[in-house]
């Protein structure tokens, strides 16, 4: 019991550490790169630390925690098409879904003073910098962030406490490292909690990955239509068409959060029968 909460210390404490020392790397890289290519590049606070935390949480889980067990014992067709197409429907439902919450200031704005806040075009990066920001949405953060918080700290703490606990705690620290405002830390845990219910059932982390992946895919995409998407929301200025669609994102994100934990129950049943 001591080792374990050894290892837990350990782990928080090398994040820390990583992160920090990730921040001061890239700090003078960013530095290095507008002294030499004489362009300035656009990076937040929150930026670092994210790029940082992502890159850490990856080394750490690689390095540190390598003795945990990364996958299940259990064979996964995530090539399935119909396990592929929920996929796709359930981050669909859930960029549906939140994007009253994304927009909420807008819409408090438009509901109380009847004027619709102007389109806030997002600031220029440098190519490194876009190049950097992709690579982490698209590949690091879904792969270290769910081995650390779905397969590590979820399926860990479900063995020592209970599944409920487990999917509590999991989605907090989940939501804590995604601090950029309140609504985004409610946003990051509501998606830690289906991640964490879905893992459980699955018990694979590829799924959680996979979905992951198509989750900040699509953010990508919307982020690069931006002005399209401002567009589109000018025009329904959030009226009835708006949250009927609304409405629609609901139910399919619940119709294909359901199917995609009954579909993985059929998958293993199967492959459970062909073993015996």
């Amino acid at each position: 019991m001591k080792n374990k909460h050894k290892e837990y210390q350990v782990t928080i404490l090398a994040a820390v550490i990583l992160t920090a020392a990730f921040f001061i790397l890239y700090l003078i890289f960013n530095l290095l790169f507008e002294v030499l290519l004489k362009s300035k590049a656009s990076v937040t606070l929150i930026d670092l630390i994210s790029y940082a935390s992502a890159i850490s949480i990856c080394i750490i889980y690689l390095y540190i925690i390598k003795k945990t067990p990364i996958f299940s014992s259990k064979k996964a067709e995530i090539t399935n098409p119909k396990v592929i197409l929920l996929i796709i429907l359930f981050s669909v439902g859930l960029h549906l879904f939140f994007d009253p919450f994304n927009n909420i200031r807008i819409i408090k704005e438009l509901y109380l003073q009847k004027t619709l806040i102007p389109h806030e075009r997002m600031i220029e990066k440098s190519f490194l910098t876009e190049l950097f920001s992709y690579i982490t949405i698209l590949l690091i953060s879904p792969f270290a962030e769910e081995l650390f918080f779905r397969n590590f700290i979820f399926l860990g703490m479900k063995r020592k406490y209970n599944k409920k606990i487990a999917i509590i705690i999991s989605s907090l620290l989940f939501s804590v490292i995604h601090f950029a405002n309140p609504i985004n830390i409610l946003i990051t845990f509501i998606f830690g909690v289906l991640l964490a219910s879905i893992i459980d059932v699955y018990y694979n982390v590829w799924l959680v990955i996979i979905i992951h992946f198509t989750y900040n895919l699509i953010y990508s995409v919307k982020a690069l239509i931006s002005d399209f998407y401002w567009e589109i929301l000018s025009s329904l200025r959030f009226n009835i068409v708006y949250w009927l669609v609304w409405l629609i994102g609901i139910i399919i994100l619940v119709v294909s959060y359901r199917k995609l934990k009954q579909i993985v129950i059929v998958i293993d049943t199967e492959i459970n029968v062909q073993i015996k």
